[in-house]
């Protein structure tokens, strides 16, 4: 059987919904996913929030574009 691919702001999505009470089982049956892979999920993602995940993403380009213009790549 083939893994799906969730991405980051969906995991947190799924995590959010069993943090409001929904239960574990009904999630797992809702997004096609056994109950082992949220317990993994919570224990990675539970510190963080998709806030955090967006503002990572842009430090990352912009320490990029930071770097890159120290090393004169862009004008």
């Amino acid at each position: 059987m083939k893994a799906k691919k969730y991405t980051e702001e969906q995991i947190i999505t799924v995590l959010k919904e069993g943090e409001a009470g929904v239960k574990v089982a009904d999630l797992c049956r809702k997004y096609g996913m056994s109950d082992a892979t949220y317990y993994n999920w919570k224990a990675k993602y539970t510190i963080m929030t998709i806030d955090d995940l967006i503002c990572n993403a842009k430090n990352c380009v912009l320490g990029n574009w930071a770097f890159s213009t120290r090393a004169g790549e862009h004008d």
